[in-house]
């Protein structure tokens, strides 16, 4: 009951996030991928680069499609996946910008490098990341703790120094990337409870309360992210394999029919047409490509030339052709209610509503298995939030109403102490979406 109001401004962050950062150019790119391959995968990870005045780095989610993302075999659970692999293009320059490494050798004219990125979870749990490029298997990067934050410290005396050429202690010109395991406060952090939401008190005037939390210079532990950064979105569900099966594969065989019987339909027609007989010796004169002459000699030659009409029978054709494309509709749950078609089967309006919400109900796993994909990905959102976001952030929701309200989002809203006095983050949290809902209160 405590925190309710806490998940409700973190539904609304999070739905804020991923308006801004989904597009809807890569969301219809998922939905046609899942469709056809059966499998699509969103690639959520913290981009430490996009920083500003007002944040030290933001969310970022991908998609990728299902030949660009290789899983540990025989696990059907990503959530308990061990490793797995994901390939992408990167170019020579890019990759010198961002690791240093000078790739040789690189085939592609505009030095475009195939590149193969191995996510693990390492001894402690912690997801490690090795990438090595594939043609000329050169390591770029070999990151133990990858999902850990790092500290730039000088070698010589162990000073942080963020951003300096030299130490600011010593002087020293050397620097080395340790992990940061605790942060320190730089302000108090405070709690607002309401005594008698908490049953403290029987008095609803009471009003809310403050406290103190955490004092200045408190140490506070990092929260570590020990799950792999993939989420996979199927079509429909298999029962031995964490890959899903293809819509497309479904009604490829009918769909394959169906074209043949349509290319000799359409071969019959344009063969079929008017022809003109005439004796063997006689010669057309023509005149031009639509009025020709020809020369007879006697009425009975003349009675000789004929046109006669040559008709292609397709009927039995067609009917194969729909007979293949109904049972291939039907194998779908799609009816002629659901395209906004004339159904003769529903004789008033209530009976084509019920005819179009049957064939939605035959649609609605795929619809359950996007909004199961999209909860791991908001799960996985939150997470880094808790992870790398050290700024408290602001955001706009739009009340029922129209009018537009701003909120405040914070990492430490979900620090808590045990009863020993150990501080921790709350992550156990169900993350699940409405997937009946409108976009505006989708979950």
């Amino acid at each position: 009951k405590l925190d309710l109001d806490l998940v409700d401004i973190t539904e609304n962050y999070l739905k804020f996030e991923m308006n801004r950062m989904l597009s809807e150019q890569e969301n219809d790119r998922s939905e046609r991928a899942t469709y056809i391959d059966g499998t699509s995968w969103y690639k959520v990870g913290w981009d430490s680069l996009d920083n500003g005045y007002t944040r030290s780095g933001d969310l970022r989610v991908e998609v990728l499609l299902a030949d660009q993302v290789v899983p540990e075999p025989g696990c059907k659970d990503y959530r308990l996946m061990n490793y797995i692999f994901e390939k992408s293009n990167l170019s020579v320059a890019r990759i010198y910008d961002l690791y240093g490494r000078i790739i040789t050798g690189a085939d592609d004219a505009h030095g475009m490098v195939p590149v193969i990125s191995y996510y693990y979870k390492n001894n402690d749990g912690i997801v490690g990341r090795f990438m090595y490029c594939q043609t000329t298997q050169q390591v770029i990067s070999w990151d133990e703790d990858w999902q850990i934050r790092k500290v730039r410290r000088c070698k010589a005396c162990e000073a942080i120094n963020p951003m300096s050429d030299y130490c600011h202690n010593c002087g020293g010109t050397t620097f080395k990337f340790t992990n940061a395991t605790v942060e320190v406060l730089e302000e108090d952090l405070m709690t607002i409870h309401n005594p008698y939401a908490e049953g403290k008190t029987d008095d609803p005037n009471a009003g809310l309360q403050s406290e103190l939390f955490l004092e200045k210079g408190s140490e506070v532990p990092y929260y570590h992210v020990r799950q792999l950064p993939f989420v996979p979105r199927v079509s429909v569900s298999s029962l031995d394999s964490i890959y899903g099966v293809s819509e497309v594969s479904i009604l490829l065989e009918m769909q394959d029919v169906v074209n043949k019987v349509l290319t000799k339909v359409a071969d019959k027609i344009m063969k079929s047409g008017a022809v003109v007989t005439k004796p063997t010796n006689m010669k057309f004169n023509d005149e031009d490509d639509t009025f020709k002459v020809m020369k007879v000699k006697t009425a009975e030659e003349a009675a000789m030339v004929q046109t006669k009409q040559i008709q292609a029978d397709v009927s039995q054709d067609i009917a194969g052709a729909q007979l293949f494309y109904e049972s291939a509709r039907a194998s779908s749950g799609v009816t002629e209610s659901y395209q906004g078609k004339i159904d003769n089967t529903a004789t008033s309006g209530k009976a084509k509503e019920i005819s179009a919400m049957q064939s939605a109900g035959r649609l609605e796993s795929l619809r359950v298995m996007k909004a199961a994909a999209f909860a791991g990905v908001y799960e996985l959102m939150f997470k880094y939030l808790l992870a790398f976001s050290d700024e408290t952030r602001a955001f706009v929701k739009t009340l029922p109403d129209g009018e537009s309200e701003e909120l405040m989002w914070n990492k430490y809203m979900f620090l808590r102490k045990d009863k020993y006095g150990n501080l921790y983050y709350a992550d156990d949290f169900a993350f699940s979406t409405d997937p009946a809902a409108t976009l505006s209160n989708n979950r």
